[in-house]
């Protein structure tokens, strides 16, 4: 039994000893075909930390000099990638102006009340035609279309056809229009546009229509020209005149949506009874994109350009202000279970009747002052300065309310352009110059490292 017990310890002892020469020759294998990957790599410097020739004192110094030349190439490296990843997007002011075009500004003639209205609102709640100002709330932003002195429960259907009645003909608003010097019909510059400030007559916006008539001249702007001025002459008829208490004018952008918050927008405050003719000065600073910016992620450049709706269900065009619009009326649904007839009609969400309506009232701040983080602020977005100034009341026709005179100056003579600052290409090569420099590797070089390590290993 001993006997046996002798042999096993023993032929353990003798697998033990031939699986440490293993090891140590499969050790030495590797140690090998490091060593002649370092002397034969293309990689500066670090076939000096193998030769075995070297006094110690110049293998150290090889050492030191490949540490310190190493750690600055991954510090430079690092540095790249960092600015690529946390600042790809910036914006610059540009004065390169000669061959820049914009176009004119639209206009917006909101209105949130009408004869028209009045009476069908005294058909249906049968209250006194005197309470004009009462039924003028059923279509007010800062009431949510609602007023508690109001006592009769009209349905939904009721309240849409209310709004109906708001909107404006075109004939019973305009008069005359007048694009540097050459008249042009007034219905087909502006187009219906309905907003949760009244339903709207647009011209040159992307939200409602643009002129599309072949005979028309183009509205847009640049350097060689010494301006652009559109005058309008608005109608005396009894549309207007019955309208003009509950009026607003608004300009834009193009690309803005008309709503209560305004943007950069202008309100003719004048009394329409008494009507000041006004002229406007009008400047514009657009903001270009380059490809590099178009071809990044929202998320990336935080903005958004005029195409990228997604879910949207009231916007073809992509604009901040219309973004938030959608979100009040996401806010209104999920708060009172129906949305308010102030706002623009969809077939996504019931309309609130009277008594539903009291809940919008109850809730307008939390309606809104919703927050969206989805609604970011436009890629294309165009800054408008003006300065109105009154014109002399003998050049205004007898037929027309007033004359409205929009100038927009030469220009525009700066843009701000937004651009991505290093683009894949740009960190390509600040990566490979950084490697190149600092270690001498190229493309090659990364080649060469499954060369050495597995097609040359027993070259030696």
């Amino acid at each position: 039994m001993s006997e046996t017990k002798k042999t096993m310890d023993k032929n353990k002892s003798k697998k033990k000893k031939k699986n440490n020469k293993k090891t140590t020759k499969r050790s030495l294998s590797i140690w090998k075909v490091i060593k002649t990957f370092f002397v034969n790599s293309s990689l500066h410097g670090i076939r000096y930390l193998v030769e075995d020739d070297l006094h110690w004192s110049e293998r150290l110094f090889w050492i030191v000099a490949c540490g310190v030349s190493w750690w600055l190439c991954t510090s430079l490296i690092l540095g790249i990638i960092d600015e690529f990843v946390t600042r790809k997007v910036a914006i610059t002011m540009a004065t390169d102006y000669l061959n820049w075009e914009i176009s004119f500004p639209a206009l917006h003639f909101c209105f949130s009340f009408s004869s028209r209205a009045k009476d069908y609102a005294i058909k249906v709640t049968g209250i006194n035609p005197r309470k004009a100002h009462t039924l003028s709330r059923l279509s007010h932003w800062a009431k949510m279309g609602y007023d508690a002195a109001l006592k009769a429960p009209l349905t939904s259907e009721e309240l849409r056809e209310l709004e109906n009645q708001i909107t404006p003909n075109c004939k019973d608003v305009f008069g005359v229009c007048i694009w540097n010097d050459k008249v042009v019909d007034c219905c087909k510059l502006f187009f219906p546009l309905t907003t949760n400030l009244g339903r709207c007559l647009s011209f040159n916006s992307f939200h409602s229509k643009l002129p599309d008539d072949p005979s028309l001249p183009k509205f847009v702007m640049n350097h060689h020209k010494k301006g652009a001025r559109l005058i309008i002459y608005p109608n005396k008829t009894e549309f207007w005149s019955s309208s003009h208490p509950f009026f607003n004018l608004m300009f834009t952008n193009q690309f803005e949506y008309p709503n209560q918050k305004g943007g950069r927008d202008t309100f003719l405050t004048v009394q329409w009874s008494q009507p000041t003719p006004t002229m406007w000065d009008i400047s514009q600073v657009p903001t270009y994109n380059d490809a590099g910016v178009k071809s990044l992620s929202i998320a990336d450049r935080q903005c958004r350009l005029p195409t990228e709706t997604h879910d949207s269900f009231l916007l073809e065009t992509y604009n901040y202000h219309g973004c938030m619009v959608e979100s009040q009326m996401k806010k209104f649904n999920d708060t009172c279970g129906c949305v308010g007839h102030i706002f623009p009609p969809t077939d996504i969400f019931r309309t609130c009747n009277y008594t539903e309506l009291k809940c919008g009232f109850n809730n307008k701040e939390v309606i809104a002052q919703v927050e969206n983080p989805n609604c970011l602020p436009d890629c294309e977005d165009i800054v408008i300065d003006h300065e109105h100034n009154t014109l002399d009341d003998e050049n205004v026709p007898d037929w027309a309310v007033t004359k409205l005179e929009f100038n927009m100056l030469p220009g525009p003579v700066q843009r701000y352009e937004r651009y991505t600052v290093h683009s894949m290409l740009d960190v390509i090569v600040s990566v490979g110059s950084a490697l190149g420099l600092f270690v001498g590797a190229s493309v090659l070089s990364i080649v060469e490292i499954p060369y050495w390590l597995f097609l040359r290993r027993d070259a030696d």
